[in-house]
């Protein structure tokens, strides 16, 4: 028998269209997205993931440099937009079709927003991506992304894969220019171990990041503390270790 909420799922699915809806954290700004494929913005509302905005509020000041690695739909981009102001700057990384359309649209009128349109790896060049059909937020450089599994548990039905090529860079070579970095978001859906070792070469230079860790916990853990960060959750509680009960969003902090 098929569940009451798969039912659903597949129904909104069935009647999936593209809407506006006000930025929660954002007075007078709207984002677009769609009503199947983002329905954890539209539906939680201000509660999504709330300590973490709080959190990238406290951090992230007028005039920062932000890097943010996987833009998703550009809700996160255009809050570091907020928080960075006139004098700041935001390069975001997006290489996804099916997120494309939309953080395009998103991030079109910010000034301080610049979108690049590829994906970020520990060498430059290309590489097979793998792009699910279910909201845009599994797509990764790893065919076998844990993330994808879980989130066909939660939502009922097998999310589909597309198999495509893409353009990465290495940051620390795009970034050689810099002489500071404010913040780094990473948000690579298991990749997160391949895009650090592609900034290694700049980290000294970063103040603070937000990395999601889903994978290579001991390998991300070991090369982010040596990198003399401290880690800890969106509540500022120090984590000893990192492991699959953190998996989610780390906050790198600097020890002084």
């Amino acid at each position: 028998m098929i569940k009451l909420k798969t039912l659903a799922i597949l129904a909104l699915r069935a009647t999936k269209f593209d809407f506006t809806i006000k930025h929660h954290w954002i007075a007078g700004s709207k984002i677009k997205l769609n009503s199947f494929l983002h329905k954890s913005y539209w539906y939680h509302g201000k509660r999504r993931e709330e300590q973490t905005m709080q959190r990238l509020a406290d951090l992230i000041k007028p005039g920062h440099v932000v890097v943010e690695a996987g833009g998703h739909i550009g809700y996160l981009t255009a809050y570091f937009s907020e928080l960075v102001g006139n004098e700041g700057k935001v390069m975001v990384f997006e290489p996804a079709t099916v997120n494309l359309p939309y953080i395009r649209k998103n991030t079109s009128s910010l000034k301080n927003v610049l979108l690049e349109e590829r994906g970020v790896a520990e060498k430059s060049g290309t590489m097979i991506f793998y792009e699910d059909d279910f909201s845009g937020q599994n797509c990764s450089l790893d065919t076998d992304y844990k993330g994808v599994e879980i989130n066909s548990g939660h939502a009922g039905f097998e999310i589909g894969k597309n198999e495509t090529e893409i353009d990465v860079v290495r940051l620390d070579e795009y970034l050689a220019e810099f002489e500071r970095i404010d913040f780094v978001k990473i948000d690579v859906e298991g990749c997160e171990l391949n895009a650090l070792v592609g900034i290694s070469g700049v980290l000294n230079r970063v103040s603070a990041m937000m990395v999601e860790v889903t994978a290579d916990f001991a390998e991300v853990e070991t090369l982010l503390r040596e990198s003399g960060f401290i880690l800890e959750d969106a509540s500022g509680n120090a984590l000893d270790t990192l492991g699959v009960e953190t998996w989610g969003n780390v906050f790198c902090l600097r020890k002084d």
